[in-house]
């Protein structure tokens, strides 16, 4: 499980890492979205999503996970 949550991580942060209009990493689309108030439960979630650096978003996903293992 934790394999798949650190490849799924990397995949992600290098989604971020891409930039321009036409890439999927371009965010202007989910802010819109957020404003229109079109998905409100990613509006709550808004400020994590957009202002948490990818470190500490994995840093935070491990403790997650592991938190039960003994």
């Amino acid at each position: 499980m934790i394999l798949h949550f650190a490849t799924g991580h990397v995949l992600e942060e290098q989604a971020v890492l891409q930039s321009g209009p036409d890439l999927p990493a371009d965010i202007s689309y989910l802010h819109q979205a957020i404003r229109d108030g079109d998905y409100p439960h990613l509006a709550e979630a808004r400020d994590h999503l957009t202002g948490t650096g990818m470190t500490e978003l994995f840093e935070q996903g491990l403790r997650v996970l592991t938190a039960e293992v003994p």
